[in-house]
C-alpha cells in the first residue's frame, strides 16, 4: 500500500512538473510571437522587462532574459 502511494505521488510530481513546464513555454512562445514584435506592453516584471529592453537596445549584456531574471531576483528571497 505504501508502495503505490509513493508511485502515485511520484507520478502526480511528473505530471506537475511537465504542467509547468509546459506552461513557461507557452509564456515564451507568446512573448517572443507577440509581445515583442508588436512592442506590446505586459504587466509586472515581463513589462518591466520590455520597457527596460526597448530603451536600452545597444547594450548586449542587457538583454530581455537578463532583465527578467535580475529582476525576479528580489521577489525569490522575500
Amino acid at each position: 500500500e505504501q508502495k503505490q502511494h509513493r508511485k502515485e505521488s511520484v507520478i502526480h510530481l511528473i505530471y506537475r512538473l511537465v504542467m509547468i513546464i509546459f506552461g513557461a513555454a507557452c509564456a515564451a512562445v507568446a512573448i517572443e510571437l507577440f509581445l515583442m514584435p508588436n512592442k506590446i506592453i505586459d504587466g509586472g516584471i515581463i513589462g518591466i522587462s520590455l520597457i527596460l529592453d526597448y530603451l536600452t537596445p545597444n547594450i548586449w549584456w542587457l538583454s530581455f532574459s537578463t532583465l527578467v531574471v535580475v529582476l525576479n531576483i528580489p521577489f525569490m528571497y522575500s
